[in-house]
C-alpha cells in the first residue's frame, strides 16, 4: 500500500498528475493515504496477536495498576509492538536507548536545532510553474532528510566539533508543515571540557562581516534577526500592549 501511494504520488514529467496538481489541497491525498496505512497496519496487528511477540504480562499488570480488580473491566487488549511507530512502547524503547547513551557517556555537551527553509535552491529548482513550497511537502522533506544526513556526516565526522562519542537526534514537523530536529552530541572526553572559551568558539552572536564573510551576513540578515518592532514597526507580531513580548532590543554582552 505504501509504495502504490508513493506510485500515485509521484511526480510525471510532462503530464499533470491530478494528486498533486491542487496546490495545498493536495496535501488531502498525502494524509487520507497515511490513514489508511496506519489503520492497515492496526488490523494487522489486531488479527495476528498469536503471532506478535509482545509482553502480554505486562499488559496485565498495567491493568492492575490503573484499578482493574476484575478480569471483566480488563476488556479484550490489543498490545502494539514497539515497531509500531508512535505508540506507547515505540516511545519508551526509544527513551530507553536515550538514558543508555547518558548512563555511558554522561550528559550531553551540544544541543543542536536545525531547520528547514522553504527556500533552498534545491527545493525551488524542483517547483513547476504556479506552485509554492508549501504545496508539495514532498519535496521539502526529501530536501530535508538529505541536507539532515550531510550535517550529521560532518558532526559525527568530527570536521565541526572534534572527536564526538554519540549522536541523538528527533525530527519534528510545526504547524506550518516545515520540519526541525533536535540533535545532541556527546562530545569526546579526550579533548577540552566546554568551557566559556570553548563556548565562546562554537557559539556567535554578532553580525558578521558582510566584506569577510558575505553569506554569513546575508543569512543572518535574512533569518535570525528580530524585527523591526517597537515604536518603528507597532503592528509586528511580537507587540503586545505597546512593549515587544520577546524583550528587544537587548543589552549586549561582551562575554558569555
Amino acid at each position: 500500500m505504501h509504495d502504490y501511494f508513493k506510485y500515485q504520488v509521484h511526480y510525471r514529467k510532462g503530464q499533470p498528475n491530478p494528486y498533486i496538481c491542487y496546490g495545498r489541497l493536495s496535501k488531502q491525498i498525502v494524509v487520507d493515504a497515511r490513514a489508511c496505512e496506519d489503520e492497515d497496519r492496526l488490523q494487522y496487528i489486531a488479527q495476528n496477536q498469536d503471532k506478535i511477540r509482545v509482553e502480554y504480562l505486562q499488559g496485565i499488570v498495567d491493568a492492575v495498576e490503573k484499578g482493574a480488580k476484575e478480569g471483566s473491566e480488563m476488556g479484550k487488549q490489543t498490545l502494539l509492538p514497539s515497531s509500531h511507530v508512535g505508540c506507547k512502547r515505540y516511545m519508551i524503547q526509544n527513551y530507553h536507548d536515550g538514558i543508555a547513551i547518558c548512563r555511558v557517556y554522561g550528559p550531553p555537551d551540544l544541543f543542536i536545532t536545525f531547520t528547514c527553509n522553504p527556500r533552498w535552491h534545491e527545493i525551488l529548482e524542483m517547483l513547476s510553474d504556479g506552485e509554492q513550497p508549501n504545496h508539495r511537502p514532498d519535496k521539502i522533506v526529501r530536501v530535508f532528510h538529505m541536507k539532515l544526513q550531510e550535517i550529521l556526516h560532518d558532526i559525527g565526522s568530527g570536521s565541526i566539533f572534534g572527536p564526538t562519542n554519540a549522536i541523538l537526534y528527533s525530527i519534528e514537523f510545526q504547524k506550518r508543515g516545515l520540519p526541525h530536529v533536535h540533535i545532541l552530541v556527546w562530545l569526546s572526553k579526550d579533548r577540552v571540557e566546554t568551557i566559556l572559551e570553548l563556548i565562546d568558539r562554537i557559539i556567535s552572536a554578532e553580525i558578521p562581516d558582510p566584506n569577510e564573510d558575505p553569506l554569513g551576513y546575508v543569512l543572518v540578515a535574512e533569518h535570525m534577526i528580530h524585527g523591526p518592532c517597537g515604536s518603528i514597526n507597532p503592528n509586528c507580531s511580537c507587540m503586545k500592549k505597546g512593549k515587544c513580548s520577546k524583550f528587544f532590543p537587548k543589552d549586549y554582552e561582551q562575554e558569555t
